[in-house]
């Protein structure tokens, strides 16, 4: 059986990809900060902002999985500030480039381990329109 790990499962496209690949006969592990409303989905919540995110993801992929892991999705973004960079707050701009950027690279670097260890590793990383059609 395939493995993967969705990160950002709880809305969204995360949800549907999550849907998808459970309906597709994946075991998949999700995580996020709301608990989605999918049934046969692991689930821990976490938070890719935390400072112990990596630490906890590499746990829940041994634990799940025993360390075998053949895809990476990571849907988690956000789209805010909005408005001119001389106007925005500078909180959320950070926040912003380290949920859309660090928190992709962190859960990327975590993952490769496990991801090497299967024969079609994959990595897939969502970005929103805002990434090419900046507001």
């Amino acid at each position: 059986m395939k493995r993967a790990l969705v990160v950002g499962c709880s809305t969204g496209i995360g949800q549907a990809v999550a849907l998808t690949l459970v309906c597709n006969g994946w075991d998949v592990l999700g995580v996020s900060r709301t608990r989605p409303k999918l049934d046969r989905l692991h689930w821990v919540p976490m938070d890719v902002l935390s400072s112990a995110f990596v630490e906890e993801l590499v746990a829940a992929i041994r634990y799940w999985s025993g360390g075998a892991l053949d895809t990476l999705i990571y849907t988690v973004g956000t789209q805010v500030p909005v408005g001119l960079f001389s106007e925005t707050d500078s909180d959320q701009w950070e926040a912003s480039i380290a949920t859309n950027l660090i928190g992709a690279a962190r859960s990327t670097r975590a993952c490769i381990p496990y991801l090497r260890k299967s024969s079609d590793g994959r990595i897939l990383l969502f970005s929103g329109g805002g990434a090419f059609y900046p507001r």
